[in-house]
């Protein structure tokens, strides 16, 4: 269109060429300015102060501080979800199914102590983790919101470090993003560790993530790892009905923990291990620890 009224508009063809030639060879460096200008506005758009490895608990808060005090900041998570696997698989989820079940034995053998006596009662295990999926939903989300709020960019992939100074994102789809960065928080948190010879299948042999989500109570379960993390799922699966065996390759449970005279004194929130200790120092095994916890 701008040739043809080039051409219209020319007092004469050789005037005529000579001014179209000035107008494309213009039009050409103005696609050039543009081009390149798209190019150092991706590249501003993915130079970070600051990018944070990992979305959980110590991950996306650094992420939201630093932001908070005036760094671009950018924050890397390969789960779906913000929260890592404390808000999604770990101490959240552990924390409704361990209320769900406490609830239960207060029902079943707690409440007619105080003359609240009941008929019928009994465990719709479906809904009960369909509430803990829900909690762990809201609050994930409300860490989505958080980084909104406070200009955290999020991006969901795989992280690798190139150099000090450089990140490559790889997300789901195979596409990889390049991140220029000042500094580099790594916060990857922790995954299972299974035994050899003996892999997760999530089904017999699970994982703690596998144990949030048992679609029937067990008659019997073998926890492996007498840390809070096993003793908390046995807890669960014991209360609700299973008898729960503890194993810890050590003398005594809860190794990492201060003794239990001190939680007893300082009134944790470790309630769950003050009970199993209490047990395992009247029953003296392991299996009796494991027990215990339903109580």
């Amino acid at each position: 269109q701008a040739e043809d009224g080039i051409r219209d508009r020319s007092p004469s063809r050789g005037l005529g060429d000579v001014y179209k030639r000035q107008v494309l060879d213009h039009c050409r460096l103005k696609q050039v300015v543009i081009k390149s200008s798209k190019f150092w506005e991706l590249k501003l758009a993915n130079k970070f102060d600051l990018v944070v490895i990992g979305a959980g608990p110590g991950g996306y808060v650094a992420a939201i501080r630093a932001a908070q005090l005036g760094l671009k900041v950018a924050c890397v998570d390969k789960r779906e979800t913000l929260g890592g696997t404390c808000l999604n698989v770990g101490c959240i989820p552990s924390k409704a199914l361990l209320s769900a079940s406490e609830k239960y034995i207060d029902a079943s053998k707690n409440f007619s102590e105080i003359g609240i006596e009941l008929s019928g009662l009994k465990i719709n295990l479906e809904k009960m983790l369909s509430k803990k999926d829900r909690v762990v939903a809201e609050l994930t989300k409300g860490i989505q919101f958080l980084f909104k709020k406070n200009n955290v960019m999020r991006f969901h992939g795989e992280a690798v470090i190139k150099s000090a100074s450089e990140i490559e994102v790889t997300s789901v789809d195979g596409k990889a993003t390049q991140l220029q960065t000042d500094k580099i928080i790594i916060a990857v948190g922790s995954e299972p560790i299974c035994l050899p010879n003996l892999a997760f299948d999530e089904k017999k042999i699970v994982s703690s993530t596998g144990a949030l989500n048992l679609d029937r109570v067990p008659k019997r379960l073998v926890v492996i790892g007498g840390g809070y993390i096993g003793l908390e799922m046995g807890s669960v699966w014991s209360r609700l009905g299973s008898k729960v065996t503890v194993v810890e390759f050590l003398n005594k449970i809860v190794p990492n923990a201060v003794s239990y005279t001190h939680l007893r004194a300082h009134e944790t929130d470790s309630d769950l291990v003050w009970r199993l200790l209490l047990e395992k120092k009247k029953g003296g095994g392991g299996g009796g620890g494991g027990g215990g916890g339903g109580g």
